[in-house]
């Protein structure tokens, strides 16, 4: 009994420390969601202003089409100049120069405007890239609250099982007996006459249930809203169990367990049933192996 009561203990200290743990991730979850919803600013901020700059460029290659029209004016002008006046054949040759250079720059400047929709594209797939990273965070973020909403529930359920230990070990303390069968069925009566009903009691180092008549039970049983198997011979069983074509874990106080959970540092899911979950794809999105191990 010494010996159960230390393995609850254990199971409360071990469940707040898990609830401590699970606090700490989502904290830290909780500031890369922040950091991330800043880069995202940042990247929704360089998307402005490269469309801003697309604005200016755009603006930019009109007034650049007029000047290469205006260029080519001159440049006609010049040529006639050339044809038709001698003397200011040095003149024409130089403008005729300089139009030459300033047509090549607005081309220039053209095709750096036909680069703009390039870098607007990048800019957006960089802004789609960050929001696929906020939605990943915010899983995380939903699934850390659901493993704390979980070690909180397991944490209430160690203190109700605490309870039913010392009330049990009080039965056990007041009065030993001896098991009477009677129609194929058990059931333990105590050196004063009384029996137990509808509920447990430790005998010989092993717990056992007793139904409303006072009968022992086996198989599955539901008590304080968590499921219990007892085997044939009517104890209650802990750790792994195999029930039919499926495993289950029942932890150290009896509880089957649902949800996630922990068996030597591994981490394993069983759904709401109890059933383990092998070798699938768990509702949450995580991956299990044949063993139910999570895969990481």
């Amino acid at each position: 009994m010494r010996d159960k009561i230390s393995s609850l203990n254990k199971n409360l200290t071990i469940a707040k420390t898990t609830l401590n743990t699970d606090q700490k991730n989502l904290d830290k979850t909780k500031k890369c969601l922040a950091d991330l919803t800043k880069q995202n600013q940042s990247k929704l901020n360089v998307l402005k202003s490269a469309q801003s700059e697309l604005s200016k460029q755009q603006t930019a290659l009109n007034i650049a089409k007029s000047e290469l029209s205006k260029q080519e004016s001159q440049l006609n002008r010049l040529k006639a100049i050339k044809n038709n006046k001698s003397h200011a054949s040095k003149n024409a040759e130089q403008s005729l120069v300089n139009a030459k250079n300033d047509l090549l720059k607005a081309k220039q400047h053209v095709l750096a405007l036909k680069n703009a929709p390039r870098k607007l594209e990048e800019a957006k797939k960089s802004l789609m890239i960050a929001k696929q990273k906020l939605e990943e965070f915010k899983k995380a973020l939903e699934n850390a609250n659901a493993k704390l909403k979980n070690a909180k529930v397991k944490k209430e359920n160690a203190k109700k099982e605490y309870i039913k230990v010392s009330e049990a070990l009080k039965v056990r303390l007041a009065s030993k007996g001896s098991w009477i069968q009677s129609s194929g069925r058990w059931w333990y009566r105590h050196n004063n006459g009384s029996y137990t009903s509808n509920g447990w009691e430790l005998i010989n180092g092993k717990w056992y249930h007793f139904d409303r008549s006072g009968w022992m039970q086996t198989g599955w049983v539901k008590s304080s809203g968590s499921w219990y198997y007892l085997n044939n011979s009517g104890d209650m069983q802990i750790g792994w169990a195999k029930v039919g074509n499926s495993w289950y874990y029942l932890n150290g106080s009896g509880a089957m367990q649902t949800g996630w959970f922990t068996v030597s540092g591994k981490w394993y899911y069983a759904y709401s049933s109890g059933t383990l979950a092998v070798n699938t794809t768990t509702p949450d999105g995580y991956h299990v192996n044949y063993n139910g191990e999570w895969i990481k």
